[in-house]
Protein backbone atom coordinates (compact mmCIF):
# COMPACT_ATOMS: atom_id res chain seq x y z
CA UNK A 1 0.00 0.00 0.00
CA UNK A 2 2.44 2.08 0.62
CA UNK A 3 4.59 3.77 3.46
CA UNK A 4 6.16 6.54 5.61
CA UNK A 5 9.49 8.34 5.66
CA UNK A 6 11.23 10.19 8.37
CA UNK A 7 15.02 11.87 7.16
CA UNK A 8 17.03 13.94 9.44
CA UNK A 9 18.80 16.63 7.55
CA UNK A 10 21.30 19.32 9.05
CA UNK A 11 18.83 21.07 11.07
CA UNK A 12 14.81 19.99 9.97
CA UNK A 13 13.53 16.66 9.07
CA UNK A 14 11.37 15.38 6.58
CA UNK A 15 8.14 13.70 6.74
CA UNK A 16 5.98 12.46 4.35
CA UNK A 17 4.21 9.05 3.07
CA UNK A 18 4.74 7.01 -0.18
CA UNK A 19 1.51 5.15 -1.63
CA UNK A 20 0.36 4.12 -4.87
CA UNK A 21 -2.08 6.66 -6.93
CA UNK A 22 -4.16 3.54 -7.27
CA UNK A 23 -4.71 3.23 -3.55
CA UNK A 24 -5.35 7.09 -3.67
CA UNK A 25 -8.55 6.11 -5.33
CA UNK A 26 -9.90 4.18 -3.01
CA UNK A 27 -8.76 5.54 0.43
CA UNK A 28 -11.07 7.11 2.37
CA UNK A 29 -8.67 9.96 3.74
CA UNK A 30 -7.75 12.56 1.50
CA UNK A 31 -3.88 12.70 1.64
CA UNK A 32 -3.46 15.93 4.25
CA UNK A 33 -5.50 13.78 6.55
CA UNK A 34 -3.75 10.85 5.98
CA UNK A 35 -0.19 13.00 6.79
CA UNK A 36 -1.83 13.92 9.44
CA UNK A 37 -2.55 10.75 10.98
CA UNK A 38 0.99 9.88 10.36
CA UNK A 39 2.26 12.94 12.15
CA UNK A 40 0.04 11.78 15.45
CA UNK A 41 1.59 8.07 15.08
CA UNK A 42 2.99 7.44 18.03
CA UNK A 43 6.24 6.29 16.89
CA UNK A 44 6.08 9.53 14.97
CA UNK A 45 4.32 12.16 17.09
CA UNK A 46 7.60 12.27 19.76
CA UNK A 47 10.22 12.83 16.92
CA UNK A 48 8.59 15.89 15.82
CA UNK A 49 7.21 17.49 18.86
CA UNK A 50 7.83 21.18 19.00
CA UNK A 51 8.77 21.73 15.40
CA UNK A 52 6.98 24.14 12.64
CA UNK A 53 6.23 23.37 9.16
CA UNK A 54 8.32 25.33 7.19
CA UNK A 55 7.83 23.64 3.71
CA UNK A 56 4.93 21.54 2.58
CA UNK A 57 4.70 20.01 -1.12
CA UNK A 58 3.78 16.78 -2.96
CA UNK A 59 5.26 14.70 -5.59
CA UNK A 60 4.03 12.33 -7.95
CA UNK A 61 7.78 9.71 -8.59
CA UNK A 62 6.78 7.33 -11.50
CA UNK A 63 7.35 3.59 -10.47
CA UNK A 64 5.65 1.06 -12.99
CA UNK A 65 8.39 -1.26 -12.93
CA UNK A 66 11.53 -2.08 -15.19
CA UNK A 67 9.50 -2.07 -18.54
CA UNK A 68 8.20 1.44 -17.77
CA UNK A 69 11.80 3.34 -18.13
CA UNK A 70 11.62 5.26 -21.08
CA UNK A 71 13.93 6.18 -23.55
CA UNK A 72 16.63 7.82 -21.57
CA UNK A 73 18.09 10.10 -24.48
CA UNK A 74 17.24 12.30 -27.40
CA UNK A 75 18.83 15.22 -29.36
CA UNK A 76 19.22 17.89 -26.78
CA UNK A 77 17.16 15.89 -24.20
CA UNK A 78 18.62 13.33 -21.09
CA UNK A 79 16.33 12.07 -18.72
CA UNK A 80 17.36 10.34 -14.98
CA UNK A 81 16.28 9.85 -11.87
CA UNK A 82 12.92 9.28 -10.86
CA UNK A 83 11.26 11.26 -14.15
CA UNK A 84 13.20 8.54 -16.25
CA UNK A 85 11.65 6.33 -13.78
CA UNK A 86 14.53 5.12 -12.07
CA UNK A 87 12.40 4.02 -8.52
CA UNK A 88 11.44 1.16 -6.82
CA UNK A 89 8.63 0.05 -4.62
CA UNK A 90 8.89 -3.71 -3.49
CA UNK A 91 6.59 -3.09 -0.52
CA UNK A 92 8.38 -2.60 2.39
CA UNK A 93 11.58 -0.92 1.20
CA UNK A 94 11.56 1.54 -1.34
CA UNK A 95 14.36 2.82 -3.32
CA UNK A 96 15.04 5.42 -5.88
CA UNK A 97 17.33 8.30 -4.28
CA UNK A 98 20.68 6.05 -4.54
CA UNK A 99 19.50 5.68 -8.13
CA UNK A 100 18.75 9.17 -9.10
CA UNK A 101 22.14 10.44 -7.52
CA UNK A 102 23.57 7.75 -9.61
CA UNK A 103 21.93 8.90 -12.68
CA UNK A 104 22.37 12.39 -11.41
CA UNK A 105 26.46 12.26 -11.43
CA UNK A 106 25.96 10.01 -14.73
CA UNK A 107 23.94 12.93 -16.87
CA UNK A 108 26.29 15.41 -15.09
CA UNK A 109 29.33 13.97 -16.65
CA UNK A 110 27.41 13.38 -19.54
CA UNK A 111 25.96 17.13 -19.94
CA UNK A 112 29.84 17.99 -19.22
CA UNK A 113 31.52 15.98 -22.15
CA UNK A 114 29.07 17.27 -24.48
CA UNK A 115 29.44 20.99 -23.53
CA UNK A 116 32.88 20.40 -24.17
CA UNK A 117 32.57 19.19 -27.61
CA UNK A 118 29.47 21.09 -28.57
CA UNK A 119 27.52 17.48 -29.35
CA UNK A 120 24.33 17.56 -27.68
CA UNK A 121 22.76 15.05 -29.96
CA UNK A 122 21.53 11.53 -29.18
CA UNK A 123 24.42 9.90 -30.41
CA UNK A 124 26.74 11.55 -27.97
CA UNK A 125 24.78 10.80 -24.85
CA UNK A 126 25.85 7.23 -25.55
CA UNK A 127 27.68 7.94 -22.35
CA UNK A 128 24.84 7.98 -19.78
CA UNK A 129 23.02 5.37 -21.48
CA UNK A 130 25.73 2.94 -21.04
CA UNK A 131 25.97 3.71 -17.25
CA UNK A 132 22.33 4.12 -17.00
CA UNK A 133 21.79 0.53 -18.49
CA UNK A 134 24.08 -0.55 -15.49
CA UNK A 135 21.58 1.20 -12.95
CA UNK A 136 18.95 -0.55 -15.00
CA UNK A 137 19.99 -3.86 -14.62
CA UNK A 138 21.34 -3.37 -10.97
CA UNK A 139 17.36 -2.46 -10.46
CA UNK A 140 16.57 -5.48 -12.25
CA UNK A 141 18.69 -7.44 -10.16
CA UNK A 142 17.51 -5.77 -7.15
CA UNK A 143 13.91 -6.81 -7.84
CA UNK A 144 14.83 -10.49 -8.58
CA UNK A 145 16.69 -10.80 -5.36
CA UNK A 146 14.77 -9.42 -3.16
CA UNK A 147 11.50 -11.10 -4.32
CA UNK A 148 13.75 -13.75 -3.91
CA UNK A 149 14.91 -13.34 -0.74
CA UNK A 150 11.21 -12.34 0.40
CA UNK A 151 9.93 -15.68 -0.19
CA UNK A 152 12.97 -17.14 1.29
CA UNK A 153 12.15 -14.63 4.20
CA UNK A 154 8.46 -15.25 4.31
CA UNK A 155 9.04 -19.06 4.40
CA UNK A 156 11.45 -18.39 7.54
CA UNK A 157 9.35 -16.31 9.21
CA UNK A 158 6.20 -18.80 8.51
CA UNK A 159 8.31 -21.82 9.63
CA UNK A 160 9.25 -19.85 13.60
CA UNK A 161 5.77 -18.57 13.69
CA UNK A 162 4.40 -22.30 13.01
CA UNK A 163 7.25 -23.78 15.79
CA UNK A 164 6.15 -20.82 17.76
CA UNK A 165 2.74 -21.77 17.58
CA UNK A 166 3.45 -25.38 18.18
CA UNK A 167 5.76 -25.25 21.42
CA UNK A 168 2.93 -22.35 22.94
CA UNK A 169 -0.28 -24.75 22.27
CA UNK A 170 1.15 -28.16 22.64
CA UNK A 171 4.06 -28.03 25.02
CA UNK A 172 3.12 -28.11 28.55
CA UNK A 173 6.35 -27.51 29.67
CA UNK A 174 6.58 -24.07 27.48
CA UNK A 175 2.85 -23.09 28.76
CA UNK A 176 4.09 -23.61 32.23
CA UNK A 177 7.32 -21.41 32.13
CA UNK A 178 4.75 -18.47 30.22
CA UNK A 179 3.28 -18.58 33.08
Amino acid sequence: MGGGFLYTNENTLSLGLVCGLHHLHDAKKSVPQMLEDFKQHPAVAPLIAGGKLVEYSAHVVPEAGINMLPELVGDGVLIAGDAAGMCMNLGFTIRGMDLAIAAGEAAAKTVLSAMKSDDFSKQNWRNIVSILRVARCAICACTRNYRRSLITHACSAATRSWRWAWRVTCSPLTAVRQN
